[in-house]
């Protein structure tokens, strides 16, 4: 697994990616461009593209196989001058994500 957030290694590490990939995108508005770019490129060498974002209609949720569609409600709250609830989705659908992934792992696959 790699973990990615600078544009120019996202972008980078696209191009060497197998039909194999799977590329999760975590995007509040799903429409970052260098995101898209790195999808695109990845998306062109064959890999699966899973999204989750709280905007339904966006490039990244067209671009996706799949995708996790947060509720975002206009609520605004504010923690040291960052607004955290519209992220709350995104942490959710993540955890939701990764505790199944966990029970899939535990019930399926062999222990090394």
């Amino acid at each position: 697994m790699t973990l990615h957030d600078d544009y120019k290694y996202m972008t980078y590490y696209a191009s060497f990616v197998k039909e194999n990939s799977l590329i999760i995108n975590l995007s509040l508005s799903g429409e970052t461009s260098e995101l898209i770019e790195a999808t695109e490129v990845a998306k062109a060498h064959g890999a699966k593209i899973l999204t989750l974002t709280v905007t339904e209609q966006s490039p990244l949720v067209r671009l996706a196989d799949v995708s996790l569609i947060g509720y975002k409600s206009s609520l605004e709250v504010n923690y040291f001058d960052l607004d955290v609830h519209s992220r709350l989705p995104l942490y959710i659908l993540v955890r939701v994500l990764f505790d199944a992934y966990s029970i899939y792992k535990k019930q399926f696959l062999p222990i090394e």
